[in-house]
């Protein structure tokens, strides 16, 4: 479909070529002909459901599929089905995603699962369905469907041992898990996760594959469940470890995926050595999270950048904050913000200006609220340049979090600098 509005101009043209895919049908009755007149109707459902007219899409959409029926050949009514239920996915219809995505599941089903490619493409539509079924309450049968997914490619690899059934296998039951911990079942969660993370090491041992990244994420997992449970050291020590694979992955590839992956990595452990008081250890996180986010900005420039800015610390900056623990942080406090990450950069300063006025309050450390001020103001920058970009009720909130933060640091330098007076 064309990036611009839908019209009711291209909805009448989109009708006319039914009837012409419809007559063209009639008159060579094929296979190939039945296909496009239902390729025509869907185009029209789809134009529909653009507009917004959600009864008029779900019509020709039941048409379309009967239509598509009649060529009695289970591979294309699966393909029709899904991409009906990826467009009502995609504008939140997710009920009506839901009965098409099963639809196509079914069909999936109905193919020989001897073959590995229709495991996985059934694995794969598994996965798409529980993801309906969650948003709208259908937690039963998400787990039920996932577990059909896990059994699957659990006994395709117990019959011929193959790369692609242990790692569909291995996803199955992280997934799984996933769906226990929406539940808040934590131990059942943790097995599973526990479970894909061996499956995982298994493919490396045994097929030399890079499951790194998977292995990463069971680990973040994990580490989460020992969060929820008040267990911060055990989960302190599954985060590292994620960690430093997010870390060699992103060194290693420096592309999108593993850039994100590095940062939520960063995300977590930071937040849970704040929750453990291990602030000057929190706040090394987030500047590299900062320096993960600008890269990844070089990658997806968001909105035209403003002028270079450099956050230039006090030359005994880090000395000082060596004072208040023994780990010494490795990052500078220098950043060059050129295409600024809207969604992530301004948060991870005011983390850090937040960190640091928390250290300079515990040690009766006045000097440092220089060094929350530079921060503040810069997510102050940052914010200002995108709520008038991209305005929204979330963001005047939080500017107005950040601003008041702003006066509240500069009123305590104010009374400061009177009292040395």
């Amino acid at each position: 479909m064309s990036v611009r509005p839908i019209t009711q101009e291209d909805i009448i043209k989109y009708i006319r070529e039914i009837e012409i895919a419809r007559a063209l049908y009639f008159k060579q009755q094929s296979n190939e002909n039945l296909i496009e007149f239902a390729n025509k109707q869907a185009v029209v459902a789809e134009a529909y459901l653009l507009t917004g007219e959600i009864d008029e899409a779900k019509n020709f959409f039941v048409y379309s599929l009967k239509t598509v029926e009649q060529a009695d050949c289970p591979e294309i009514t699966a393909d029709f089905c899904a991409r009906i239920g990826k467009a009502f996915s995609r504008m939140g219809k997710y009920s009506d995603a839901t009965g098409y995505l099963l639809i196509t599941v079914k069909a999936l089903e109905s193919l020989p699962l001897n073959a590995p490619e229709n495991r996985s493409q059934l694995a794969d539509f598994y996965k798409i369905c529980t993801d309906s079924l969650l948003k709208i309450g259908r937690n039963d049968d998400a787990i039920a469907l996932l577990t059909k997914r896990r059994d699957m490619m659990k006994a395709g690899y117990d019959k011929t041992p193959i790369l692609s059934d242990l790692i569909g296998w291995a996803d199955a039951l992280y997934d799984l898990g996933s769906a226990y911990e929406h539940y808040e079942a934590y131990d059942a969660s943790m097995k599973l996760y526990e479970e894909a993370s061996s499956l995982y090491l298994e493919a490396e041992r045994d097929f030399k594959t890079d499951t790194r990244r998977s292995l990463a994420n069971c680990l973040t997992s994990i580490g989460g469940i020992y969060e929820l449970k008040n267990n911060f050291d055990c989960a302190l020590e599954t985060y590292e470890k994620a960690l430093e694979i997010n870390r060699r992955l992103a060194v290693k590839d420096g592309d999108e995926p593993s850039l994100k992956h590095l940062a939520a990595s960063c995300t977590h452990t930071a937040e849970l050595y704040e929750t453990m008081g291990r602030l000057v250890d929190a706040l090394a996180l987030f500047r590299e999270k900062a320096d993960v986010n600008l890269r990844l900005s070089k990658l997806m420039p968001v909105i035209e950048p403003p002028e270079t800015l450099f956050l230039t610390p006090s030359e005994d900056f880090i000395q000082r904050l060596e004072r208040f623990e023994s780990k010494l942080p490795w990052y500078s406090l220098l950043f060059e913000m050129d295409h600024p990450r809207h969604d992530k950069l301004y948060i991870t300063y005011f983390a850090m200006g937040r960190l640091i006025e928390e250290l300079a309050k515990d040690n009766n450390y006045p000097k440092l609220y220089a060094e929350t001020l530079k921060l503040f103001e810069a997510s102050q920058l940052i914010l200002d340049l995108l709520a008038e970009e991209y305005p929204d009720e979330e963001k005047e909130t939080t500017l107005r979090e950040v601003k008041s933060a702003v006066r509240r640091i500069n009123s305590q330098l104010i009374q400061r600098k009177q009292l040395e007076d």
